[in-house]
């Protein structure tokens, strides 16, 4: 995330909380959206607090996601219901 490796944890908790507000903020507009909309919209919301390297990322070739460092069984249950 930093090229210096000089972030501290307060950055890193900083970070958390800017990710979290903005997961909320997404959540209230699509919330407002839906009624304009001629489709359905139904969305789902991922929080994930972790303190080992987790990627998540979407396969556009299989539609799908693909999460990668999942080693233990936490990462396999997140894994499970992601996929």
């Amino acid at each position: 995330m930093s090229e210096g490796g000089n972030l501290t944890r307060f950055h890193i908790q900083n970070l958390g909380l800017w990710q979290l507000s903005l997961a909320a903020g997404m959540a209230r507009v699509t919330e407002r959206v839906k009624p304009l909309l001629k489709g359905t919209l139904d969305t789902c919301y991922l929080i994930l607090v972790n303190r080992t390297h987790l990627s998540i990322r979407f396969r556009y070739d299989e539609k799908r996601f693909d999460v990668d460092g999942a080693y233990d069984v936490h990462h396999k249950i997140i894994k499970s219901r992601i996929l």
